[in-house]
């Protein structure tokens, strides 16, 4: 801050505060690199929300003239609008080749997982190559590819979509659903899938509303760079007006119960219902498994899938009516005690890391997990 301040780069919101976690704007960002240039600029801008006298008037003039940064139509720079790190990302390149930086280094993001399953999705999303798409959700194959990607995942409830042509992984639990690079574009989807006009639908106030913040057990052992963005996150929360309800779930074991209501509830229902998919194109799973060239997906259909001497029935029906009870019951108590609207949590508590490590473990504060 004291390097931007002497520079004269970044000045404080008033004599005397600087702002540090106020959110960055267009006209922000572009005045900073504007003044680190050390240019001038007489060239006349497009833009009719930029009127003569505003902080930012020369600065997206200079911007605009040597195309470091574009407005967002032809004649709106929306100097209000806060930006994404990707979106400032892309101004302080195009600012490094405007003043003769090397460019040339690209960091190879295909090193990183993208989580899988509707990992395709995610990273076809997150490098603009397509607006929309529609993934598949049994235990987080949505809502973990876009955490790691950097984009928006949507599950909706079980049943809110048709999964007439979708794979049966395990229908209690399976759903598809959207994902998009904004959440206008989620609703738009699910606008456009239930029958509603996505126009209707109006940002929420969260003056009042309250949110859980179950810290055990899902926010446990938070990689530091989660941590902060979610810290980030509840204060800008608070700072809206939400209520935050720090209150912990009932359930201390809920970690090895979900692995286990999971475990059966899939393995019994792939058992059951995949075959019957295959039927219905002159298939068998062993015809399938034959021409499989992965050795782990090879292994499940081999191994799961066909193996007879696996009894399932007996403890699918005890996770059904005894264990995915006790889960249900949990989270009832935890919303009617703590009177809580939501909860919030982060998908995952780490963010992508490279292929090579994080096949069968990844390193997370200092342990190998």
């Amino acid at each position: 801050i004291a390097w931007a301040y002497d520079t004269g780069a970044m000045l404080g919101t008033t004599l005397t505060t600087f702002s540090p976690s106020q959110e960055v704007t267009r006209g922000m960002a572009v005045t900073t690199l504007f003044r680190l240039s050390g240019e001038k600029s007489s060239h006349r801008h497009p833009f009719t929300d930029i009127p003569a006298g505003l902080y930012s008037s020369e600065a997206v003039s200079w911007a605009a003239e040597h195309q470091v940064v574009n407005g967002v139509s032809d004649t709106r720079f929306a100097p209000d609008q806060s930006i994404t790190r990707e979106q400032l990302a892309v101004m302080l390149f195009r600012y490094a080749q405007y003043v003769g930086r090397d460019t040339s280094k690209r960091a190879d993001l295909g090193k990183y997982t993208d989580a899988g399953s509707s990992g395709g999705n995610a990273a076809a999303l997150a490098a603009k190559l397509i607006p929309l798409a529609i993934g598949s959700d049994t235990g987080g194959s949505i809502r973990i590819p876009a955490s790691l990607c950097g984009v928006y995942g949507f599950r909706p409830s079980v049943g809110r979509y048709p999964i007439q042509g979708f794979i049966p992984m395990a229908p209690t639990k399976d759903v598809v659903g959207p994902m998009a690079r904004t959440v206008q574009d989620l609703i738009l989807v699910d606008g456009l899938v239930n029958g509603y006009d996505s126009n209707e639908i109006k940002p929420l106030s969260l003056e009042g509303l309250r949110i859980g913040v179950p810290h055990y057990p899902l926010w446990q052992n938070l990689d530091a760079e989660t941590a902060k963005v979610m810290e980030q996150t509840l204060q800008k929360l608070e700072a809206a007006g939400a209520v935050l309800v720090q209150a912990d779930l009932d359930l201390p074991d809920i970690f090895n119960l979900n692995r286990y209501i999971d475990f059966y509830i899939v393995l019994h229902e792939s058992r059951r219902d995949f075959p019957q998919y295959l039927q219905t194109y002159g298939l068998t799973v062993s015809e399938v498994a034959g021409k499989i060239a992965d050795a782990d997906i090879k292994t499940y259909f081999t191994e799961i899938l066909l193996d007879a001497g696996i009894k399932t029935q007996p403890y699918y029906d005890e996770v059904l009516s005894n264990y995915r009870q006790q889960m249900l019951d949990s989270w009832q108590r935890y919303f009617k005690q703590n009177q809580v609207d939501f909860i919030i949590s982060p998908t995952t508590i780490l963010p992508a890391r490279p292929l090579a490590d994080s096949k069968e473990s990844v390193e997370i504060n200092g342990k190998t997990i």
